[in-house]
């Protein structure tokens, strides 16, 4: 008996013992417990209601700024994506985020685009 199939016996072994099917005895040794509960633990506990809160009223005002300035929410969206806001972007952004747009560009590329070239 080679000393791979030794240890394979032993683990078929040790699974027997504990009850387990060898795959189950397998996926035990292989992760960590402190991860999968963790993994658990921020799947189950879900945002705050302070978070969910602050991502209400950001939303709030960025649709209240789009609506002041006249500007269309997708310009909005990606002068926000490129890191500003239509109050403290540099001069030239809402006009380039708007022909980009214009152009067919999702608010996400457009917002890359303007993050390259007004960086």
């Amino acid at each position: 008996m080679t000393f791979q199939a030794k240890l394979d016996a032993e683990r078929e072994a040790e699974a027997n013992r504990r009850g387990l099917p060898l795959w189950k005895y397998d996926m035990s040794r292989a992760t960590d417990t402190g991860l999968i509960q963790d993994v658990v633990r921020d799947n189950i506990r879900g945002p705050s209601a302070a978070e969910i809160d602050a991502a209400i009223r950001q939303e709030q005002a960025r649709q209240a700024e789009a609506a002041m300035f006249a500007i269309p929410e997708a310009v909005v969206d990606a002068i926000a994506c490129a890191g500003y806001t239509t109050k403290n972007c540099p001069q030239g952004m809402i006009a380039a985020a708007t022909r980009l747009i214009g152009e067919g560009l999702s608010p996400g590329a457009a917002g890359a685009t303007l993050f390259k070239r007004f960086r």
